[in-house]
């Protein structure tokens, strides 16, 4: 992802519900931010649940929202990411079987 634009559509889909507990794993996908020439921020998504911020101080990991993983998982697939869409389908069962059942997924 490349300009302005495309950062803030990106930034713009990013709704944190909680901070949660990390998992072991590296990220499926991985995020970088650049000022200039600078490293800025190096973000990791994982398990199509949240986001991982890298050269932070903060040592959670951030739980999205239902909705923000849903358009993530989406913007994603529109960006050519073959990964996503399976994501999304698993959200999307994830999100029905929680709204049968009146739990939160």
């Amino acid at each position: 992802m490349t300009g302005v634009d495309e950062v803030s559509e990106f930034v713009a889909l990013i709704e944190i519900a909680e901070l949660d507990y990390p998992c072991n794993c590296a990220g499926e996908v991985f995020f970088t931010f650049f000022k200039d020439d600078a490293e800025g921020v190096a973000l990791t998504w994982h398990h199509g649940k949240s986001l991982r911020w890298w050269n932070s101080k903060l040592i959670h990991d951030a739980a999205l929202t239902d909705k923000s993983r849903a358009n993530l998982a989406t913007w994603l697939k529109k960006k050519g990411y073959a990964g996503s869409g399976e994501w999304e389908d698993a959200l999307s069962k994830e999100q029905r079987e929680a709204s049968a059942t009146g739990a939160t997924p």
